[in-house]
C-alpha cells in the first residue's frame, strides 16, 4: 500500500505497471475552511509504480510533476492539478476510458 495525501483522480497506463495521482479536489474546495482546508501545500502529480508479478506498489517519492512554483498571469504560485490525460497520438481501443 502507499500514500498519496488527498489523493483524488488517478489514471492508469496502458501496460497497467504505472499509476499517476494527482492530490488536488478542486482549488475551492481545496482551501475552503469549512472543509478543513487548506488541505495541502504540496500539490503534484505522482508516479506508482505497479509490480503485479510481486503483488506490490511502490510510490516514487517526490511528485513526478509539481505544481509548487508555476508561473501564472499574475504571478508565480500554487497550482493544483485534478485530471492527468495522456498523449491524444495513442490510440486507445474503442470505449476505453
Amino acid at each position: 500500500m502507499v500514500n498519496v495525501p488527498y489523493a483524488q483522480m488517478m489514471r492508469l497506463s496502458q501496460d497497467n505497471t504505472r499509476l499517476y495521482v494527482t492530490n488536488s479536489l478542486l482549488s475551492t474546495w481545496d482551501d475552503d475552511t469549512d472543509l478543513g482546508g487548506p488541505r495541502n501545500v504540496n500539490y503534484g502529480v505522482y508516479l506508482i509504480e505497479a509490480n503485479h508479478a510481486s503483488g506490490g506498489m511502490t510510490l516514487t517519492g517526490n511528485p513526478l510533476v509539481s505544481f509548487q512554483n508555476v508561473q501564472k498571469a499574475n504571478g508565480v504560485g500554487r497550482m493544483r492539478p485534478h485530471q492527468v490525460f495522456f498523449d491524444p497520438a495513442v490510440v486507445w481501443p474503442f470505449g476505453y476510458h
